[in-house]
């Protein structure tokens, strides 16, 4: 027996089954859709199961393949080289590539359910490609839950939306994650924006002036269990009827326009001219000032 059979033998004989994280990328390029092509191929006879996805992540916007593998292994080593014969880059792979591979810690979302979900984020995505083997629906719907409640949060900072970032937020993702753009209302960009984990409400949408206790449990609602929110909950946290265009100005004009209201009522009070009626009715003359200006838009 030649001394590369003896070794290949012992590797075998030692084997034993891995879960194992697995990310291949290309710093400052496009992973080809053909590499995960090959890796499917050769899941399908090496692996007892499965999840692999083509993502773009949240970050770095580019191609790459995401996955979790149980397979049996001598080690985390040996099974590299092996990935990197099966898609080609074990000689000559492109510059700067990586082949990382870790096996499951089982704590946090590092587990075989969390990374199910973390597979899952691009879902919906004109990019986004995926496969399973052996993994039932049910595992695939309580990864979604898990990612959403604690997926961002755990692999990377969430991005918080506020008044002043929600447009461009909304845009960002929409172009990221949505094939047609034109297919999706605003009010349905945020609720999905929310579903997906990746996105924290700003704390000033609770200090809205008379903020309702609907408003605030709607808001309690999408921090804790964000994968359930839908577009009336949408409507309810940010466009409710009691949010106005103060809102929707940035802090500096909150705080200039705080400081005249105390000068106008510091007058008032002297001349006798404004009266709590008076203060009361402004909500509902900017209301309707707001529905005046938005009635040209396009539904």
């Amino acid at each position: 027996m030649k001394p590369n059979e003896s070794s290949k033998e012992a590797e075998t004989s030692a084997e034993k089954m891995f879960d194992v994280s697995l990310t291949i990328g290309i710093p400052g390029e496009n992973v080809d859709n053909k590499l995960f092509d090959l890796l499917v191929k050769w899941l399908e006879y090496k692996a007892e199961m499965a999840v692999l996805a083509l993502e773009r992540g949240d970050s770095f916007l580019q191609l790459h393949v995401q996955g979790m593998v149980r397979v049996k292994t001598s080690s985390t080593r040996i099974l590299k080289r092996e990935i990197k014969e099966v898609i080609g880059w074990e000689s000559n792979g492109p510059v700067g590539e990586s082949v990382c591979l870790k096996s499951l810690h089982y704590k946090g979302l590092h587990t075989v359910i969390g990374l199910i979900g973390y597979c899952l984020k691009d879902e919906g995505a004109s990019h986004f490609k995926f496969y399973s083997k052996n993994v039932r629906e049910e595992q695939k719907a309580e990864g979604r839950r898990m990612h959403s409640i604690y997926g961002a949060s755990e692999y990377k900072h969430k991005l918080e939306l506020t008044a002043a970032n929600i447009l461009g937020r909304a845009l960002q993702f929409c172009k990221n994650r949505v094939k047609n753009p034109l297919s999706i209302t605003f009010m349905r960009c945020i609720a999905e924006m929310i579903r997906s984990g990746q996105y924290i409400l700003g704390f000033r949408w609770l200090t809205i002036a008379k903020i309702s206790r609907l408003r605030a449990e709607r808001i309690w609602r999408a921090c804790t269990s964000p994968e359930s929110v839908e577009v009336p909950d949408v409507e309810a946290m940010f466009f409710g009827v009691e949010t106005t265009a103060r809102y929707f100005e940035t802090q500096e004009q909150k705080t200039s326009a705080g400081d005249q209201d105390a000068d106008e009522d510091q007058d008032a009070d002297e001349d006798g001219e404004l009266t709590g009626n008076d203060c009361q009715s402004r909500p509902a003359h900017d209301q309707h000032r707001e529905s005046q200006s938005s009635s040209w838009m396009k539904p």
